[in-house]
């Protein structure tokens, strides 16, 4: 039996109830009139109708819209999240701010791992990505720059995004593979001793012509490759930049076919527009994640005309849940090493890098 019929019968009930007591008690013909005017206490207005409908179930659906304005709360706020994080993470955001080639990722080595000083390029993953990055960049200056030494510049937008690293990597590469590579630290001599490097003479020496350079250069550290320190005076070089193939190469025997310069970030691109003296291109190092698109554009505006010489663009300390979609073409690229990667090491890397990100 539904509410409605129910309701009608009890209704019903009760109004009889009713009649029937008034009945009893107007037999007396002098009240009879008189209660006969004031009716019954109660009576039908209408019949109760059943609903069209049922009632929907309330419970279900404020649970139901809790959960999609939950949703749609979170995905507004990852969404306004992303649009205004404008970090540095993508190849393509880089090639858009800069106009020029990223070369790639270089991954984030963990600290912990039990990686040789000096990688295995045959064998380990993280040197195969890198070897791919530094032959890019190789290619690319060769493409650009015809005179010899070619002479690259290596800088980043803020310190400790890695760019000392590359440069020496860079010149490792080149060096390796049999070309005479000068690797020199172009950093202000203060900022220097600022990372506890010590007071030996060096490029700032040898550009004031008050060392030589027998005395500054530090000869083969690995084979092919020479090093020579930021030196121990202190001072600009603005007006000595034009002197340092002249003092590298002049009589001498070694012959440098290649120079690379770490030089300073472009926090301060006062010191490296003074360097573009003698450099033919610049590689700019972007620390995945951290480098912002603001910062980028704020670096290249201060580099003024120098920026025609950018050659292009390295994502350094990229964690391995960033580059897993670049793996395969990385690999295939270099087709030598393609076969030597051990897809367990890979797999191993991924999950411990993903585990410490969540």
């Amino acid at each position: 039996m539904d509410a409605a019929t129910l309701a009608n019968e009890i209704g019903g009930a009760f109004v009889q109830e009713l009649y029937d007591a008034n009945a009893v008690i107007t037999t007396n013909a002098a009240l009879r009139e008189r209660i006969k005017v004031l009716g019954p206490t109660a009576r039908i207005i209408s019949e109760a109708v059943p609903p069209k409908w049922k009632d929907p179930p309330r419970a279900a659906v404020a649970m139901l819209l809790g959960i999609l304005l939950g949703g749609a709360v979170g995905a507004g706020s990852g969404l306004a999240f992303t649009m205004l994080d404008r970090r540095l993470r993508a190849a393509e955001q880089l090639a858009a701010l800069t106009s020029v080639e990223c070369f790639g990722y270089v991954p984030l080595v963990d600290p912990q791992s039990s990686l040789p000083s000096e990688p295995d390029y045959n064998f380990d993953l993280e040197s195969i990505l890198r070897r791919s990055v530094l032959r890019r960049v190789r290619s690319a200056v060769l493409e650009r720059s015809t005179r010899v030494p070619r002479i690259v510049g290596v800088t980043s937008c803020s310190a400790a995004e890695g760019k000392t690293t590359l440069a020496a990597n860079l010149a490792r590469f080149i060096a390796r593979e049999g070309s005479r590579v000068l690797l020199i630290d172009a950093c202000r001599p203060d900022a220097a001793r600022g990372l506890g490097q010590s007071d030996v003479p060096g490029l700032q020496e040898l550009l004031r012509e008050t060392a030589a350079l027998d005395d500054v250069i530090v000869d083969n550290i690995c084979l092919n490759l020479d090093f020579l320190p930021s030196g121990k005076a202190l001072g600009d070089l603005d007006l000595l930049w034009g002197n340092l193939v002249h003092a590298v190469n002049d009589g001498r025997e070694r012959g440098y076919e290649w120079v690379i310069l770490d030089l300073p970030e472009l926090a301060t691109a006062i010191d490296v527009r003074a360097a573009g003296q003698v450099f033919d291109d610049l590689l700019i190092v972007v620390e995945w994640g951290r480098t912002s698109e603001g910062q980028l554009q704020q670096g290249l505006r201060a580099l003024g005309s120098l920026r025609d010489r950018i050659v292009g663009t390295v994502i350094n300390k990229a964690p391995w849940t960033s580059i897993d979609s670049e793996t395969a073409s990385l690999a295939q690229a270099d087709g030598r090493l393609a076969t030597s990667i051990d897809p367990k090491s890979w797999t191993a890397r991924y999950i411990y890098d993903h585990e410490k990100i969540q």
